[in-house]
C-alpha cells in the first residue's frame, strides 16, 4: 500500500526518483518529483527536482510541501498561459539527507 499525504490541493506520494510529467486527458495535471530535507538551522526545504528554480520552505514538513506545491502550480500556470515550453531537466543525484516524493498539481 502506498502512503499518500494531501496538502493544498496537491497530493504527495513517496516514489523512486524517476517521475517527470503526466497529462491526464480530463485536465492538465503534472506529476513531479520533489525532494524534501531539513533546513540548515531549522524547518524544512523542498524543491522540484525536474524543474529548476521551484523551491519552498517551511517550519515543518507540511508547510514546506505546501509552499513548493504552490510555487510549482504558479510556475506551471505561467508557462502554460504564456505558451512557453516548460524547461524540464533530468533530476540531479539525490543527496543522502533528502526524501523523495511525487507531487501532483493541476495547471
Amino acid at each position: 500500500m502506498i502512503e499518500t499525504r494531501e496538502t493544498v490541493g496537491a497530493t504527495i506520494i513517496p516514489v523512486e526518483p524517476s517521475w517527470r510529467t503526466a497529462n491526464p486527458p480530463e485536465a492538465l495535471g503534472y506529476s513531479c518529483e520533489i525532494r524534501v530535507s531539513r533546513g540548515e538551522d531549522s524547518g524544512y526545504v523542498a524543491y522540484v527536482a525536474t524543474l529548476p528554480g521551484v523551491v519552498g520552505q517551511g517550519a515543518d514538513f507540511p508547510s514546506a510541501v505546501k509552499d513548493v506545491a504552490e510555487a510549482l502550480q504558479l510556475t506551471l500556470e505561467t508557462y502554460v498561459e504564456e505558451k512557453m515550453p516548460i524547461p524540464w531537466r533530468q533530476a540531479p543525484n539525490k543527496r543522502p539527507d533528502e526524501e523523495t516524493y511525487q507531487v501532483i498539481v493541476n495547471a
